[in-house]
């Protein structure tokens, strides 16, 4: 299991439902649920000074969209998810994690582009280092 994987898993586990990285519409263009979450994972980065070496140390960042029919559905989300985030370890085989770090939030903006009813929804993003 890659890192990007372990860390939906642990979302799923705290909200339903979680999209990797894409919402589906529905035939109105709506997204198919009015509360969920969306994970936007990278790959995974190496510092330059590790470029000589083997890459044995990845950065992995990573954005949580929380989203809601209003403010306090969308809060309900953000938190569910920061919390199954930073209260247990994450873990992979093969890794050693530091644990996740919350980098940052943005507060709960109302989503006005979709048609029908506005959504609301909020952006946190988290980080950790893995080391082989």
């Amino acid at each position: 299991m890659s890192v990007p994987a372990a860390v939906l898993a642990l979302l799923e586990g705290a909200v339903t439902p979680v999209y990797d990285g894409e919402v589906p519409l529905n035939d109105k263009g709506r997204p198919t649920s009015d509360r969920y979450a969306v994970l936007y994972a990278d790959a995974g980065t190496r510092n330059s000074d590790d470029l000589p070496l083997t890459a044995d140390r990845h950065v992995y960042r990573w954005q949580v969209t929380s989203v809601g029919e209003d403010r306090r559905q969308a809060e309900w989300v953000a938190v569910r998810c920061r919390d199954a985030l930073l209260d247990q370890p994450l873990t992979v085989a093969g890794w050693e994690l530091t644990p996740v770090t919350h980098e940052s939030s943005s507060v709960i903006r109302r989503d006005d582009d979709l048609p029908g009813d506005p959504l609301f929804f909020a952006v946190d993003t988290y980080s950790l280092t893995a080391t082989r």
